[in-house]
């Protein structure tokens, strides 16, 4: 379980990273060739990521391998339509609020859409102590942004 902290730990790392030099790439090439090039890199690094795991017997047993056109679903495609919403929106709204602020906003989305997903979609029973987490991380980000912002 340390290994999967520090490892979310690392991707929170690499959000606001991604996104800050997203933000200056943009100033020099713009945002839409930004994204392309960021599309690339993804569409590289997924085509090795699959190739690596199909080739990997214990990598794939353990991520699961149950591909099958038949069973797709168009939905399938919201998770990558997602991403390509947040690498074309941090970038932006960094340019217009500072990235401290974006990622406040992001931290309380993320924190509320995940009280839903588990909720609705995982069944997943909240308990209190979860509750005041998530309270207390909302209303230290709404004072950081509401009182201590300088935009």
């Amino acid at each position: 379980m340390a290994g999967t902290i520090l490892f979310t730990l690392i991707i929170g790392l690499l959000a606001v990273l991604q996104g800050g030099i997203n933000k200056q790439f943009g100033d020099s090439w713009g945002l839409p060739g930004a994204v392309l090039i960021n599309a690339i890199v993804f569409l590289v690094g997924s085509i090795a990521f699959y190739f690596y795991a199909k080739t990997s017997l214990p990598l794939m047993e353990s991520l699961g391998d149950r591909a099958s056109f038949s069973s797709f679903k168009w939905w399938y495609i919201l998770p990558g339509l997602a991403g390509l919403v947040y690498v074309i929106g941090v970038p932006y709204s960094i340019t217009k609020i500072g990235a401290l602020n974006v990622f406040i906003i992001l931290i309380a989305a993320q924190i509320l859409g995940s009280f839903l997903w588990d909720r609705f979609i995982e069944g997943i029973n909240t308990n209190y102590w979860q509750l005041l987490a998530a309270g207390l991380a909302l209303a230290s980000a709404a004072v950081l942004f509401f009182k201590a912002s300088p935009n």
